[in-house]
């Protein structure tokens, strides 16, 4: 086999949120960066040729950038050949067509029609192993795996809060590359191209003011309103927003909510101090209130 051949190409074929969504997905070939934020799902598609006759011991390997971790479970094979290719380390052969058959997944290292993650040096190994290309015809006859990635928030990267891949830049609008290797028969690996998200985060603020006047007898109830903007840095709808109120004095005690424009707000009180949880702030809607007492 010329190892040349194969001819990697990685793309992302789909990010789970709608609010970064993006409608050049699917995009491979560094042609646009997708948009991702904290918490979202992002697939990708590694596809290889595989030309006619045996390949021994195909092997992609994907060594993710900090800031994205491997989704267990997630990866599927399949192939573009309308002749079945022969995967002697399967099971059954692939289908020919997505969304394609579960891979089984090991701890690392990957051994022949296998998939393995190894956390430490945070490399996805996909071990196709030998691979019998039986169509005889000009087209190129490919094999495609995809698998998912979760984007991190910083707490969750020992270190590097605010810049999860270390590269000196604050994430948010941060531009995070990531690419696969595939090598056949031990030979030297031939690298794919080069796709790219840039990271998304909402950023907010919080007025609070009385919209009420007066002096408050013993018993008597003060009214707030809480106004949550996205700022003009803020690059994303925000979720799961808590909002906490310190109460000035021990003896305060929430009344109930009693309007305001930020939907489905749900408060408790916590005995000298409040959250109110909020579960969207779309960045389309720019802010919104929290009306109590």
């Amino acid at each position: 086999i010329l190892i040349d051949q194969v001819n990697p190409v990685k793309s992302i074929i789909a990010t789970s949120e709608t609010g970064t969504s993006d409608a050049s997905v699917p995009i491979s070939n560094n042609t646009i960066d997708i948009p991702v934020t904290i918490g979202e799902i992002v697939t990708f598609q590694l596809a290889v040729d595989i030309p006619e006759g045996t390949s021994d011991d195909v092997i992609m390997t994907d060594v993710l950038v900090p800031g994205i971790d491997f989704v267990s479970g997630s990866a599927l094979v399949y192939t573009s050949s309308a002749a079945a290719m022969n995967f002697a380390d399967f099971g059954a052969a692939p289908p020919n067509s997505a969304p394609g058959a579960a891979i089984t997944e090991v701890a690392a290292p990957a051994t022949a029609g296998t998939i393995a993650y190894d956390g430490g040096t945070r490399t996805v190994t996909i071990h196709l192993g030998d691979i019998t290309n039986n169509d005889s015809d000009a087209d190129a006859e490919t094999v495609i795996v995809t698998f998912q990635v979760l984007v991190l928030d910083g707490d969750d990267v020992t270190g590097a809060l605010g810049d999860l891949n270390g590269n000196g830049i604050i994430d948010t609008g941060d531009i995070w590359t990531n690419e696969f290797a595939v090598s056949v028969a031990g030979n030297p690996p031939v690298t794919s191209n080069q796709v790219d998200v840039i990271i998304v985060e909402p950023e907010l603020s919080l007025i609070k003011t009385r919209t009420d006047a007066g002096l408050v007898n013993a018993g008597g109830t003060v009214a707030f309103e809480i106004t949550l903007r996205h700022t003009i840095n803020s690059s994303s709808d925000a979720f799961n927003i808590v909002i906490t109120d310190t109460l000035p004095l021990a003896d305060m005690s929430l009344v109930g909510v009693t309007g305001g424009t930020c939907a489905g707000v749900t408060p408790v009180d916590n005995g000298g101090s409040i959250d109110f949880t909020v579960p969207t702030l779309a960045l389309a809607d720019m802010n919104c209130t929290v009306q109590y007492t």
